[in-house]
């Protein structure tokens, strides 16, 4: 995974485990602006912690070029929560209060 984030030409990964519930968070952002970076979360189960991680970065980079493409002043970013495939529904409103607070400390 390190070399995948070398290698990368995005401004930064975010890794972070959920310990209440095993689940793996990976935020990506491809590019910094002034203005925030923009984009959304996707939760799903993921057969690696690679996979995962490549779907972010990749999700965050097509997110910079619908920016630019409208000609907005935002740069892309994508998080993307590994949901352990177990886990029980109520468990999310925790993981995702916690998930909040993540992107807050950013």
């Amino acid at each position: 995974m390190h070399e995948m984030i070398r290698t990368w030409d995005g401004a930064f990964v975010v890794t972070h485990h959920d310990a209440p519930t095993g689940a793996m968070v990976y935020i990506a952002v491809h590019r910094s602006t002034p203005e925030a970076a923009c984009g959304g979360t996707r939760q799903r189960s993921y057969s690696s912690p690679e996979r995962a991680l490549q779907d972010a970065m990749g999700l965050a980079e097509t997110m910079t070029l619908k920016f630019a493409l409208l000609d907005l002043p935002r740069g892309g970013g994508k998080a993307v929560i590994d949901l352990p495939a177990d886990l029980p529904a109520e468990a999310r409103a925790g993981l995702m209060e916690r998930y909040g607070l993540l992107l807050e400390s950013l």
